[in-house]
């Protein structure tokens, strides 16, 4: 039983970690086992959630506890004379195209790495960062020689002869926002539902009066362009409208790539009123190029983008919200199952998407004029 002395001077979160640690390392709580969830202790002990939060959290960060989503929290095993440091620690790489410096210009990708990095913490295991280089069988031999790797998260990386070395390893591999490799063997995988929040999104510009919906996606090719692509497309299909191949745009997904490609569609005299983007990215850079053609969003040009990544537009961005952090966290759930289970079939997560409707959406200027005109008319 812990015991809180309220007339100490030693703050009270601290007081029930080293009450938890002296229980730990005197055997009192046995390896293995689960401690009384967080609503529990905290009634016991008379605290709030967050007090006690705090201390099962340090502990786990120091390698005492792991925290097991859907499970509880289970006492770690110890190392030699009851060193909580020598603990046994799970460790997982994080292999990426861009290195930890590179990521911070990414904020879709800066949130996966906060959502993996919060859900290590939460656990007490260890993320390393692996940038991607060349030559692959030499970069994936070295992963796999690498002492303590207890599996592999791929971020971001599409390129099939990477994915098929990656792939025969043979341990815990994970891909979140990556392409699986085509006709090798499938591993485990965390993405969105990309579909559906790109049919959303357009049929949201079609019920404001679109017809002309430009789609702007990133190439090459991947599975997520692919399905957001499609959903386009459907919502054309299911509201009567013919997709145009002369207002499909795409280009390499980079902010400078995305807006040389739109730059060069509104000098063409681009006929469309709105803008599909596939990416966050790309919509900051349609918003850009249109401002710098003249045109004024959303009064002339309505434009939509896909991610949801927090950038800061005037005025704010439409787009399809994905649950970027939850995509890290789950990534870790399905690697710490795969340890459990290494021979289970293959898991594909795919998390919803949300259409979110905000500043840079209308109806197209032909209806505001229509609008107005009636409105003129009944004065």
């Amino acid at each position: 039983m812990i015991e809180i002395d309220r007339h100490s001077p030693k703050p009270l979160f601290l007081q029930v970690k080293e009450k938890l640690r002296q229980q730990i390392t005197s055997g009192h709580l046995s390896t293995n086992e689960a401690i009384p969830d967080e609503r529990t202790l905290a009634k016991d002990l008379g605290l709030s959630r967050v007090t006690v939060r705090r201390a099962i959290l340090e502990l786990a960060q120091e390698g005492l506890l792991e925290r097991i989503r859907g499970r509880g929290t289970f006492v770690r095993p110890l190392g030699p004379a009851g060193d909580p440091s020598t603990a046994a620690r799970t460790t997982f790489a994080v292999v990426a195209p861009f290195g930890r410096s590179e990521v911070k210009n990414s904020l879709f990708y800066h949130r996966i790495l906060l959502g993996i990095h919060d859900g290590a913490s939460e656990t007490g295991a260890a993320i390393v960062f692996r940038k991607l280089r060349r030559p692959y069988d030499e970069f994936v031999r070295e992963l796999g020689a690498e002492a303590g790797l207890d599996g592999l998260i791929v971020l971001g990386i599409v390129d099939q002869e990477l994915l098929h070395c990656v792939a025969g390893l043979g341990g815990p591999v994970v891909l979140v926002d990556s392409a699986q490799p085509e006709g090798g063997p499938l591993v485990d995988q965390v993405g969105v539902i990309n579909e559906e929040g790109a049919y959303d999104a357009v049929s949201a510009l079609i019920e404001l009066g679109h017809r002309r919906i430009a789609l702007f996606n990133f190439e090459p090719l991947t599975q997520a362009a692919r399905g957001r692509r499609a959903g386009y497309e459907r919502a054309l299909a299911d509201h009567g409208i013919e997709a145009d191949p002369a207002i499909c745009i795409s280009a390499p997904l980079t902010a400078d790539e995305g807006y040389d490609a739109m730059a060069r569609a509104f000098e063409a005299g681009l006929d469309a009123t709105a803008v599909f983007c596939a990416a966050d990215e790309f919509a900051v850079a349609a918003m850009t190029a249109a401002r710098e053609s003249g045109l004024r969003v959303p009064r002339d040009l309505s434009i939509v983008g896909f991610g949801d990544a927090g950038h800061f537009t005037s005025p704010t961005l439409s787009t399809v919200r994905m649950p970027v952090e939850e995509m890290g966290l789950r990534a870790l759930d399905v690697l710490r199952r795969r340890m459990e289970r290494p021979g289970s079939p293959p898991e594909r997560v795919q998390l919803a998407s949300q259409w979110v409707p905000r500043g840079t959406t209308a109806g197209p200027p032909e209806t505001k004029n229509q609008a107005s005109s009636s409105k003129g008319e009944t004065r």
